[in-house]
């Protein structure tokens, strides 16, 4: 599930700054976020299926209204991917999935086991985690690319 192999950085379209940050966030597109979804369910089994583009389209536009810093957003990323379900396979893994590769982006990326992200996710996913535990579990576990 950790599998760095997905989480390269790729080009990405969209940047955005703000006048407090010095700079520019590098934001996924909702394509980015539909291929890291069928490269998970490439690897690790399942079907691909996107259940609900609305909901991906949402959560992809949204966090860069986002308030907070990089980590408060690639916990909205984590959280509302695990938690909407917009696709029909894999979206626990492309939660985390696509949070790194968010974090990646932006010098930063997510140090634990697989095991440990898998019942982190589970847990989002069945609604027992808020997005604030999100954001701290991130917090806890962000470390600079070096």
């Amino acid at each position: 599930m950790v599998s760095h192999e997905h989480t390269r950085a790729r080009p990405f379209s969209g940047t955005c700054s703000s006048a407090s940050k010095k700079r520019a966030i590098r934001y996924l597109t909702c394509d980015e976020v539909i291929r890291i979804c069928k490269e998970a369910v490439e690897r690790y089994g399942g079907d691909f299926g996107l259940i609900s583009k609305h909901n991906l389209d949402f959560i992809v536009e949204y966090v860069r209204d986002y308030e907070g810093d990089i980590f408060d957003k690639a916990a909205f990323l984590m959280f509302y991917i695990a938690f909407s379900h917009p696709f029909l396979n894999g979206n626990k893994r492309t939660a985390f999935l696509t949070a790194e590769v968010f974090l990646r982006a932006n010098g930063w990326h997510i140090k634990c086991g697989a095991d440990e992200a898998l019942g982190f996710l589970l847990e989002v996913a069945s609604g027992d985690k808020t997005i604030e535990d999100v954001k701290r579990w991130i917090r806890e576990h962000a470390e600079k690319v070096k």
